[in-house]
């Protein structure tokens, strides 16, 4: 039970959590489309093709891996800020799930360029920097979300679905 005097709502430092869901959504949502786009807008069975200048054996399964991985992260982050503007109480541990995915997906992003552009490293100064900033995130959001009063008050809301067999809530 949470008391009377406990702070609730989308309120402090909530407020800059939401804020950044959103612009990370947006974020996503703007990499799919410049990564989505460019590939399908030249004859792609160039790059598949075994007879082709072109093909590499490794691309297709990046490609497809890459648009998986990157439309994932547009469903989730979409999911997420259902979950916060709800109030739900799956939000913390999808976010804290998300947060610490982000650097390991940054790691497979870097291992990937490098696949492809075997002549770059796998290490490049961008892709350090964003796994830096993954776990700078980390170590700021996830002991927020675990320890924060307001967290705890805030998302209350259990996630339930209806059947025949009557209501589900998680």
């Amino acid at each position: 039970m949470v008391k009377k005097d406990t702070p609730r709502g989308l309120g402090g430092w909530l407020i800059l959590l939401g804020i950044w869901i959103v612009f990370a959504m947006w974020v996503e949502w703007v990499g799919y489309l410049r990564i989505s786009i460019p590939m399908f807008s030249y004859p792609i069975t160039e790059l598949f093709s075994s007879s082709s200048n072109y093909y590499d054996p490794f691309f297709g399964v990046l490609v497809v891996s890459r648009l998986i991985i990157t439309t994932l992260q547009l469903l989730v982050s979409i999911y997420l800020i259902y979950l916060y503007f709800a109030k739900k109480q799956l939000f913390p541990k999808i976010l804290m799930v998300v947060l610490v995915a982000n650097p390991v997906l940054h790691l497979y992003r870097g291992w990937s360029k490098s696949v492809s552009h075997p002549e770059e490293a796998v290490f490049s100064l961008t892709i350090v920097l964003s796994i830096c900033t993954g776990l700078i995130i980390c170590a700021i959001w996830i002991p927020y979300l675990i320890r924060s009063k307001r967290v705890k008050a805030t998302f209350i809301n259990k996630i339930c679905s209806k059947s025949r067999a009557g209501s589900l809530c998680v």
